[in-house]
């Protein structure tokens, strides 16, 4: 599929998506690891914080529905975990930011901040860390400017860091996140994109 086609096709899905005020996944990534031997996060409760990050190979970033970025890395700032809890929402954390590099590990895709964030822990054993007022910018997204913005990693392969889960793990993770394109950007998009159809 040519850059022209690509446009096209990414201006009209999302012109769709926008006109009935529909969420669109903007990034995904599904877990780059074999196993619990390479975490992507550790989550100590005792130590009030969450580190991370991935710069390993494997991790392939799907953006847009439309391109995908193979041995894509990520970073993330080290998230303080708050004393605060609720029953629904888990452990509350202050924000951070994480930032998305192609495989050179310098040249930038998206960067992903946030205000607050949760750990859930199920009582299935499933585990996630969600972020709350969020945004998303980068390079990636081609002026789309975006609003709603949500994230979410699901954690897997969680291994207790001593103890037992309650006092952290480590972890494996997959990724999404998505939002709701500000219409009049769909807009201009979708005409920038006529406009360059019509020319050739």
């Amino acid at each position: 599929m040519n850059n022209l086609t690509k446009i096209i096709t990414i201006a009209a899905v999302l012109l769709i998506a926008s006109s009935a005020h529909a969420t669109i996944t903007i990034a995904t990534f599904a877990d780059p690891t074999a196993d619990a031997s390479t975490p992507l996060f550790t989550v100590d409760f005792n130590g009030s914080l969450i580190t991370g990050g991935w710069a390993g190979t494997g991790l392939n970033l799907n953006v847009l529905s439309s391109t995908t970025y193979y041995d894509a890395v990520f970073t993330i700032t080290d998230v303080t975990i708050t004393s605060d809890s609720d029953p629904f929402f888990g452990f509350k954390t202050e924000g951070g930011t994480i930032k998305f590099f192609e495989s050179d590990q310098t040249t930038e895709i998206l960067t992903v901040e946030f205000n607050v964030g949760w750990v859930t822990i199920s009582q299935l054993g499933g585990a996630d860390f969600e972020g709350q007022d969020v945004t998303i910018t980068g390079p990636a997204l081609g002026g789309l400017i975006l609003d709603e913005e949500t994230f979410a990693f699901s954690f897997t392969n969680q291994l207790p860091i001593q103890g037992d889960l309650t006092d952290g793990f480590t972890a494996t993770a997959a990724f999404t996140s998505s939002a709701v394109p500000e219409p009049a950007t769909i807009i201009l998009l979708s005409l920038g994109s006529l406009a360059i159809f019509n020319r050739n």
